[in-house]
């Protein structure tokens, strides 16, 4: 990889390029920022660049991996018993997520079996109380 700071290949002036990777930077908590970041992180790639500077910031690629949680059951017993083996239940139940949708879906199974079976006062030991909400859904005639 060259470390200059000279997008060349590319049909964008070092001029734009520097003013793209300002308003990238000035854009950190915008929504554009994503778009710009890949953007800019696009140009330095094509052009073979670990680094540039900007007027406002100093923008470096770098190199990193992304890991996923296992999906099947057995792999994420797996990965679950190591965790607690290696580290113990508090690292174990620090990294254990559950989506937000999926726990909806869940919770509210659960509460329509509770109330087919009678039981009004239904609760999750350790989950607050619903937060109700209307949504729309939409149907085609």
């Amino acid at each position: 990889m060259q470390n200059d700071s000279t997008p060349e290949q590319t049909s964008l002036s070092v001029k734009v390029f520097q003013q793209l990777v300002d308003a990238m930077y000035t854009a950190k908590k915008e929504t554009k920022y994503d778009e710009l970041r890949r953007t800019v992180l696009k140009h330095l790639d094509s052009n073979e660049m670990d680094r540039f500077e900007g007027s406002n910031c100093k923008v470096t690629r770098v190199m990193k991996c992304s890991a996923k949680v296992p999906k099947d059951i057995e792999a994420k017993q797996k990965l679950f018993s190591w965790l607690k083996e290696s580290y113990g239940a508090d690292v174990l139940l620090s990294m254990t997520t559950i989506n937000a949708n999926t726990f909806s879906s869940f919770y509210n199974k659960e509460d329509e079996a509770a109330a087919a079976r009678g039981d009004i006062d239904f609760e999750i030991p350790g989950v607050d109380e619903p937060t109700p909400y209307y949504d729309l859904r939409v149907t085609k005639k």
